[in-house]
């Protein structure tokens, strides 16, 4: 797959220091550093920062196994979460009308991140997506449990995330 210049280069985009060992366990499906990295933004409301819609190229890295995801921008780490077979990754609850903060999509153009920035950020508004340029082949698809995951950040990774969107 290729990689982005910055981490032919630079070396950004590399796993996170914790994630060394965890992308040479058996089992792991895909684990690449380097990827080329797309955020979208609409309607961006942050304080200090508005504009209307923006484009930014990053660099990121993937560990994916077919229970648990791993996606980090640099040295954010973005998510660690276990992938779930109980439909939790529904952007909005069935039930209560409740939008989440960002939902994690793995589709076979890659890992795409839907973020609502209200649920984000306060007082904040808007959207934006993270998308993975890392095509996911069929063989990866048919092995993962579930093919979205809800992502709600911390509050320090969500402070840090609105600063790079």
């Amino acid at each position: 797959m290729p990689t982005a210049i910055r981490f032919r280069l630079f070396h950004a985009g590399r796993y996170p220091t914790e994630w060394t060992q965890a992308a040479s366990e058996p089992g792991v499906l895909l684990a690449q550093e380097g990827i080329p990295v797309t955020s979208i933004s609409t309607a961006l409301r942050l304080p200090g920062r508005n504009r209307t819609s923006g484009r930014r190229k990053l660099v990121g890295s993937l560990v994916i196994r077919p229970d648990h995801l791993r996606v980090s921008l640099g040295p954010l780490i973005l998510s660690d979460h276990r992938l779930d077979a109980t439909g939790t990754a529904a952007a909005i609850d069935s039930g209560t009308g409740t939008t989440h903060a960002a939902v994690v999509y793995l589709e076979p153009a890659g890992v795409r991140i839907h973020i609502e920035v209200a649920h984000l950020v306060h007082p904040g508004g808007g959207t934006a997506e993270i998308v993975y340029h890392a095509p996911l082949g069929p063989e990866v698809l048919g092995r993962l449990v579930s093919q979205s995951c809800v992502l709600d950040p911390t509050p320090v990774t969500a402070q840090r995330l609105s600063v790079r969107l």
